[in-house]
């Protein structure tokens, strides 16, 4: 049990870090447009946005992280020493991976929204391998 949610907390942790790159990636597309004269605002407001939604993500999966290191109710080894405790310590992780996890989909899906939006009222084509995607 403790070990899936490692793994769990684990690929969690990639979706974070690739989320660092799209918010790279939008921000050399956002510097490139805005230097071509475009009006990057809306933009900038929907990385703000995504930006905070990932550091919301990160504060969840570092509680869950926290919770997993600490494994109450669980060996050194991964057994279950205190069946309640062990419980509570899975749940307890288990719903901060699962907000960590409801804060990243949703800020991909509303950049990924806004920018799409952005670049078809800017009569620009989409370009799937530099524009930013949902982490």
């Amino acid at each position: 049990i403790l070990i899936r949610e490692r793994r769990a907390l684990h690929a969690q942790g990639d979706r974070l870090r690739r989320a660092a790159e799209v918010q790279t990636r939008t921000q050399r597309f956002i510097d490139a447009q805005a230097a071509a004269g475009k009006d990057v605002a809306p933009l900038q407001t929907a990385l703000a946005a995504y930006t905070v939604r990932i550091n919301e993500a990160k504060a969840d999966h570092d509680k869950a992280k926290a919770t997993l290191t600490a494994h109450a109710g669980f060996s050194d080894s991964g057994e279950v020493i205190d069946r309640e405790t062990a419980r509570q310590t899975v749940k307890s992780a288990g719903e901060d991976l699962k907000k960590a996890h409801e804060h990243l989909d949703g800020a991909g899906k509303d950049l990924a929204t806004a920018i799409k939006a952005w670049r078809e009222a800017n009569g620009l084509k989409p370009e799937p391998k530099e524009a930013p995607v949902k982490p």
